[in-house]
């Protein structure tokens, strides 16, 4: 495990069980009966996958500097195929659409956490600046828009609600690529001085096989559905 204040280290463990127990209300809720009775069943396998991933991580997978670049993209392949699944065939488009669009943005704004997670690491020299490299003051200003269209849906026009959505998908995707370029390894592009220690341990190897996914998932869903449909 990583030498970081143990606040930290149960900091980030709370901010992925948030993640994933905030994104129950957008199933339980759920636009038709049959994504309310899976509501437990993505849940459970969230957390089988985080399981997964820390037990990776605690075995020192991510850890090999000599290894290959899919050895440490791992992760991001199994979130990339996910995503192609849900949004891309009819099986997994039908169950995304029928997600409840307002409680979705729930896992949002455990961005709060991450970035205080982030300025943390920082400060113990184990996160480069560089990951946030388009700002943690836009990432905290997009969290207004965030509650307003979680508290007036039904008044936000589509095109706002795309746009947040939109700008909340650049921020997490910039900060997965390089936290993932200045990761130590044969593949590190970033940061050779201040290199990326906490993507390779647990829990932080949490953040971005679980939470960055998480979020990404909202925003493109929120990008591709924007409204609430009629119950099914």
């Amino acid at each position: 495990m990583l030498e970081t204040s143990l606040y930290v280290t149960l900091g980030c463990i709370l901010t992925v069980l948030v993640a994933i127990f905030t994104l129950i209300p957008s199933m339980y809720f759920g636009l038709s009966d049959r994504v309310q009775r899976r509501s437990h069943v993505v849940a459970l396998l969230l957390l089988l996958w985080a399981l997964f991933q820390s037990t990776l991580s605690l075995n020192r997978w991510y850890m090999d500097r000599q290894a290959g670049w899919f050895h440490h993209s791992f992760p991001y392949f199994f979130m990339t195929i996910i995503l192609l699944l849900l949004f891309f065939t009819p099986r997994g488009k039908e169950f995304a659409k029928h997600l409840h669009p307002r409680f979705l943005i729930l896992p949002q704004f455990t961005r709060v956490f991450w970035l205080v997670l982030g300025e943390s690491l920082i400060e113990e020299n184990q996160l480069p600046e560089i990951v946030f490299f388009l700002g943690i003051g836009m990432e905290l200003i997009l969290l207004i828009p965030f509650l307003y269209i979680y508290l007036k849906m039904h008044e936000t026009p589509k095109i706002w609600i795309r746009l947040t959505h939109v700008m909340a998908l650049i921020i997490t995707l910039s900060e997965l690529i390089l936290g993932y370029g200045s990761i130590p390894s044969s593949i590190q592009i970033w940061s050779t001085f201040s290199p990326n220690y906490a993507f390779q341990h647990f829990p932080f190897t949490l953040i971005p096989s679980v939470l960055f996914p998480i979020y990404i998932f909202g925003n493109i869903h929120g990008i591709i559905f924007p409204s609430i449909k009629k119950k099914s």
